[in-house]
């Protein structure tokens, strides 16, 4: 049922309350997860801002999703009985089955070649959209129809859409041509994870020592428990060159040993070799990397300026352009999934690795260097649940404030470009960003009220961001803020049984104060050393990366 404001309408025995846009619902429990009826205006599908696809948790509509990836490692193993279940057999507004045979011969559009590249986005575990232009079959020069998919990860088609006259039904040819494609992908071997994707597994261990022998003694059937295995047979073994003569002459080889130019002749008569020298310790290795010079570091107002070498690396590989910038945020929408999004941190100051900067001048700066450049850390189960939790709580903020939040990456500070921030979400309209918080306890109540958190309540009892909190959420997000350039930080505590937002404004006066300390730690101390890890090789950055901060 479409509602649209001033109208509420009605789902099953559950009334829900009037919205501003109309939006679509799917309720899996009475209904297949198809389209109900429609508005009267032609373009309802298309003005839709969410979809309730599952578990009556809302989806952004394809034409809201900005970060699409041509990756056909992600595509589902979509196969012909779900194409054909979808477009024949799944059921209409009316519970009858659409029964659109003439979609069938949306496969023609493939093997015509009208269908565009097919891109992915991935909304939650089990769900992607995939979208493609599909041209016309009558009328070349028209722009394209834009075709979508909703497509769970076993294969089975939950909907689609299109910007054709037969879009709204979810059931036309362009939808289909799209889900052919991805059928032939599948069943061609296109997708998925080749074995040349996956790392060498040469050097594992064996469980036990295996020994040379000749073919006849070798048992190449499988070896059941307690069979006796045959034994080794001896091999020659020879102590002087003139033993290895005598016998190769008395041998079947002989002649063919003494034919000159040929490689058994070469190795027969080869001259020994002369024990090798002594190596010298103190000569220098010729294939040795001579370390970098540095200038002083100790005025940090100076830098990079005054030291050659850090200069060289920042303006190459720090200091990128404006263009750089808003490609890399586009390449690390992924975040931790993405090796770009890892390899571009490292040699900048993330908002959530300030709090690992000393606080006092005096303290030893090395093992936040370490951190930074060489993390250790690879994740917990704190970490594991908030990073399965994130999309379901970035869903329910959406659907509770009626907004739309979206996704980045990476985003460098323009102003300073050895500065960085990923943020777990843009507020569209509100100037603001989202900060995801999902503590590992069944309801964040009981410790949001306990006082030990970063969130205490002041004395009219609302919720504040503590700056001296033991988890310094308040770096994070100031320093987000300044990355991003937003006013405002909605951080958003959620767990399954209760959740709760505090909103934070930019801090000009904290900023000024943790600045400049900041700025000192990074050209004193992690600038040169990632200058030095890179001439040594011991990072080593991608072609992706390189080519990028050449832009």
């Amino acid at each position: 049922v479409v509602g649209s404001y001033p109208e509420a309408f009605l789902i099953g025995s559950c009334a829900f309350a009037t919205v501003n846009k109309p939006y679509i619902y799917f309720c899996q429990a009475r209904f297949p997860l198809r389209a109900m009826a429609m508005a009267s205006t032609s373009d309802a599908w298309d003005s839709l801002d969410f979809l309730v696809l599952d578990e009556s948790m809302p989806y952004v509509h394809p034409k809201e999703v900005s970060m699409w990836e041509d990756n056909m490692k992600s595509w589902p193993p979509i196969e012909k009985p779900d194409i054909v279940f979808y477009l024949v057999h799944s059921k209409a507004c009316d519970l009858l089955e659409v029964r659109a045979y003439k979609s069938l011969e949306s496969y023609l559009y493939l093997t015509s070649g009208l269908v565009g590249t097919v891109l992915h986005h991935r909304i939650s575990d089990q769900l992607g959209y995939f979208k493609a232009e599909v041209g016309r079959s009558q009328s070349f020069n028209a722009a394209p129809h834009k075709a979508w998919a909703c497509v769970h990860t076993t294969g089975r088609v939950v909907t689609g859409g299109c910007s054709c006259m037969a879009g709204q039904a979810k059931v036309c040819s362009h939808v289909g041509a799209i889900l052919w494609k991805m059928e032939h992908a599948f069943s061609n071997k296109m997708t998925g994870t080749a074995c040349t994707d996956e790392a060498a597994a040469w050097n594992r261990g064996t469980k036990k020592n295996v020994t040379p022998t000749s073919l006849d003694n070798i048992s190449f059937g499988k070896n059941e428990q307690n069979t006796e295995i045959l034994g080794t047979v001896d091999v020659l073994r020879f102590h002087t060159h003139e033993e290895y003569l005598h016998h190769i002459e008395d041998g079947p080889l002989a002649g063919l040993m003494k034919i000159p130019g040929t490689l058994f002749h070469e190795t027969l008569m080869a001259p020994p070799r002369d024990p090798p020298a002594a190596r010298d310790t103190s000569a220098v290795q010729c294939d040795a990397i001579p370390p970098l010079a540095h200038s002083s570091h100790e005025d940090a107002t100076t830098l990079p300026n005054s030291c050659p070498a850090c200069w060289e690396a920042y303006n190459e590989l720090v200091a990128i352009s404006a263009p750089s910038m808003d490609l890399l945020c586009k390449r690390t929408a992924d975040q931790g999934n993405c090796t770009l999004w890892h390899e571009s941190r490292r040699m900048r100051l993330t908002s959530s690795m300030v709090k690992r900067i000393p606080i006092l001048a005096s303290t030893d700066p090395s093992k936040a260097v370490k951190d930074i450049l060489h993390p250790s850390f690879r994740g917990n189960q704190a970490t594991e649940h908030g990073r399965r939790s994130e999309p379901k709580a970035r869903r329910k903020f959406m659907l509770d404030y009626r907004c739309t939040v979206r996704q980045t990456g990476l985003v460098v500070c323009p102003e300073l470009p050895w500065l960085a921030a990923s943020p777990d979400g843009i507020i569209d309209g509100l100037d603001a960003l989202l900060e995801i918080k999902c503590p590992n306890v069944p309801n964040c109540e009981e410790l949001l009220n306990s006082g030990t958190y970063d969130i205490k309540k002041n004395g009219d009892g609302v919720f504040e961001l503590q700056q001296k909190g033991r988890n310094k959420f308040f770096y994070q997000v100031q320093f987000a803020m300044h990355c991003t350039g937003k006013t405002v930080c909605h951080l958003y505590v959620w767990s399954e049984g209760h959740d709760e937002v505090v909103v934070v404004p930019y801090n000009k006066d904290f900023m000024k104060c943790h600045l400049q300390r900041v700025k000192n730690f990074y050209f004193k101390s992690l600038l040169p050393a990632f200058v030095d890890d890179i001439n040594s090789r011991k990072i080593k950055l991608s072609n992706e990366y390189k080519q990028l901060a050449r832009m």
